[in-house]
């Protein structure tokens, strides 16, 4: 079978991986072309598809007739400035995360996207397109869970084996974006009140972040994310309401979804327990982009006004944190003196 979206892959670290392993299951996707800002990641990455060219720069790999769509796994930080590159050289675009650090990086992608008659997706609908999120979803309603008050999301992981500067670090702007993504879309994309956070980094290479938010209704909403050689890998959602909740655990031998329901007499009782099915969502996520891409129209992801959404909250995060750490600094300064 010929391919019928013909690929560039922008970065070869973060998601790359899982994007490689998924490509090589769709024969709608063919990869053309691969670059990283590390010639050796771009060499490295060619080479996991037999009829791909390592770029030796951005504007090389867009320049390509044989490239109608990229891929952006590269820093969060450069991630929108690249996205606009593609969209204006008339090539399809998904992006990791929510595409942007702030709602206004967002807005210029979709803008891009708009004037080129080009199509612009996010990344960050990876885990609400899994199955598992779909079987959350019968069970995250009103009748279900009654009021929710509580809401944790959770992903500790091993930092990466390089050292990366903090503002390179990705764990907080991909990794957040997905499971607030999730988190966000099972509650049904309640207002957000209020927001603190807290971002440090993890030795050399790892970050950590922990962000505090109260929700329309009254509802407490913890993020907490880490890559860090610190912490015991650790992957779960939990949504608890007055008369039942769900957690959704990816946790290695323990993958698992629960619903638990309030009873008499009882804290909790679990009133169902499965596996998981259809653990797919990077392979989801890309078949709707490539959907996207055939039909000319948005398939079912993260719309524009969630990445928006999503930009928002990780914009007032790093905001949170800076300032603390700007007011932690002048403490110290003042112990010094």
């Amino acid at each position: 079978m010929n391919p019928t979206v013909k690929l560039g892959l922008a970065g070869c670290g973060g998601a790359f991986a899982n994007d490689r392993a998924e490509l090589a299951k769709d024969p709608a996707y063919g990869v053309s072309a691969v670059w990283d800002a590390e010639p050796a990641a771009a060499q490295a990455g060619a080479q996991a598809f037999p009829k791909a060219a390592a770029c030796s720069s951005y504007a090389e790999l867009l320049a390509r007739a044989d490239v109608d769509a990229v891929i952006l796994t590269a820093d969060a930080s450069e991630r929108a400035a690249l996205a606009c590159a593609a969209l204006e050289a008339g090539k399809h675009v998904l992006c990791e995360g929510c595409g942007g650090r702030s709602p206004e990086e967002v807005d210029r992608i979709l803008e891009a996207a708009r004037a080129n008659g080009k199509i612009a997706a996010f990344h960050a609908a990876r885990l609400r397109l899994a199955g598992f999120t779909a079987l959350a979803r019968t069970y995250a309603t009103p009748e279900r869970l009654g009021r929710v008050y509580r809401v944790e999301a959770v992903l500790h992981r091993p930092a990466r084996e390089n050292s990366v500067p903090p503002e390179a670090r990705a764990i907080f702007p991909d990794a957040g974006a997905y499971l607030l993504d999730q988190a966000l879309d099972l509650l049904g994309w309640p207002k957000l009140e209020a927001l603190t956070a807290q971002i440090v980094p993890h030795g050399a290479t790892g970050e950590h972040a922990c962000v505090y938010a109260r929700l329309a209704g009254g509802i407490a909403f913890t993020l907490d994310v880490a890559a860090s050689d610190r912490l015991r890998p650790r992957h779960a959602l939990t949504i608890l309401g007055d008369r039942g909740g769900l957690a959704i655990d990816h946790a290695k031998g323990g993958r698992g979804f629960s619903f638990i329901e309030e009873a008499p007499g009882m804290r909790a009782k679990l009133m169902e327990s499965k596996p998981f099915f259809a653990f797919d969502p990077w392979g989801t996520s890309l078949r709707s982009f490539r959907e996207a891409i055939e039909s000319g129209k948005a398939t079912e992801g993260t719309t524009p006004a969630q990445a928006r959404e999503l930009a928002r909250w990780l914009a007032l995060a790093r905001a949170s944190a800076d300032q603390k750490r700007e007011v932690r600094n002048l403490a110290e300064t003042l112990a010094a003196v």
